[in-house]
């Protein structure tokens, strides 16, 4: 039977559920080596899962405070010593370094990591991939993905208003949401776009609806949508 592809809203407290497993994760990932660490974050979404026979792995690349990991699928029974499987092999690394978050890297993201990854065909399902993609290439790379990890999101109604307790002083406007439940809005040709109220730190300040769009090929773009509250710095 085709299932329904109209906009479905994820209960508020099953997308908690999953980012404190996050969150969690976050403060434990000095604990593993590669490349259990990445195969453990894969763990932490019950909905995702990478290819039969296959498992997590990356390439480190930047410098000292700007570093970053390039993550791509790889023979689970392969050592880990082994040669980098192709495609990415054939690129330099220097290359790659210079290719983060472009459109030019998307052809080499889909060869070597989104066409063996997985995700359940449902709303909850496609919510589970956008995040778990999103925190694949932010986690351990602090300094190129603070637009990810400086986010809180807000699922549920105590989440938005403890902000609004600690930020009282600085907000300059605000508009109350109908709802907190996340939207997930699967597309008949694959992919599709999810959607979350968000408190976003760092220089921003402000409590927004944040849109991850993913690519019927695999991959993940975020974007700022409408914003609900501002605070003065």
């Amino acid at each position: 039977m085709r299932q329904s592809f109209d906009a479905d809203r994820i209960p508020g407290y099953r997308a908690e559920e999953r980012m404190e497993a996050v969150l969690r994760f976050r403060r434990m990932w000095g604990r593993y080596r590669r490349p259990d660490d990445v195969n453990q974050l894969l763990k932490q979404f019950p909905r995702v899962s990478i290819q039969n026979g296959l498992m997590l792995d990356y390439l480190s690349l930047g410098g000292k405070g700007a570093s970053w990991i390039w993550p791509y699928a790889r023979q689970a029974k392969v050592r880990q010593s082994a040669e980098i499987p192709e495609p990415l092999a054939s690129v330099p690394r220097d290359r790659l370094a210079g290719m983060r978050g472009s459109d030019q890297a998307l052809p080499l993201e889909v060869e070597s990591l989104y066409r063996f990854l997985e995700y359940e065909q449902s709303p909850l399902g496609l919510f589970e991939y956008a995040v778990f993609v999103q925190e694949l290439w932010a986690v351990k790379a602090e300094a190129q993905a603070a637009e990810w990890l400086d986010l809180k999101p807000l699922f549920v109604k105590y989440r938005f208003d403890s902000i609004l307790r600690t930020e009282a002083r600085r907000i300059v406007r605000i508009t109350r949401p109908k709802t907190f439940d996340p939207m997930s809005r699967p597309a008949p040709e694959g992919g599709g776009e999810v959607s979350f109220l968000a408190f976003q730190g760092g220089p921003w300040k402000r409590i927004h609806t944040l849109h991850l769009k993913v690519d019927p090929k695999g991959w993940v773009r975020m974007r700022a949508g409408d914003v609900l509250a501002s605070l003065t710095a």
